[in-house]
């Protein structure tokens, strides 16, 4: 048997902390009002997913919610280096996906 090959996905860590971080800007601005993490637990949460090396090109979520959206989440897609936000509130998550899709 031959002796299994390692994959391996070049992923832009950088660009993609580059993205969440404008994207928390964004949605802190937009919604206002308090937050369930901060800004700075959020973007703790993202480096444990990124030092992991089994990020690979999955989609991961990362919890935002706030008190006006409790199920809020970030959907980022490491492959595409974009976000999406995702909740039960449809209208008011389409109005912030509307800003996202421009980074």
């Amino acid at each position: 048997m031959a002796p299994e090959k390692e994959l391996y996905v070049d992923i832009d860590r950088d660009r993609i902390r580059e993205i969440v971080s404008e994207a928390l800007r964004m949605i802190h601005e937009y919604v206002g009002g308090d937050f369930i993490l901060s800004r700075e637990e959020v973007m703790e949460k993202l480096e444990v997913i990124l030092k992991n090396k089994r990020i690979g090109s999955m989609q991961f979520f990362l919890p935002l919610g706030s008190h006006k959206i409790p199920d809020m989440q970030l959907r980022v897609d490491p492959r595409r280096k974009e976000v999406l936000c995702k909740s039960g509130f449809k209208r008011k998550v389409i109005k912030i996906n509307r800003f996202l899709r421009a980074l």
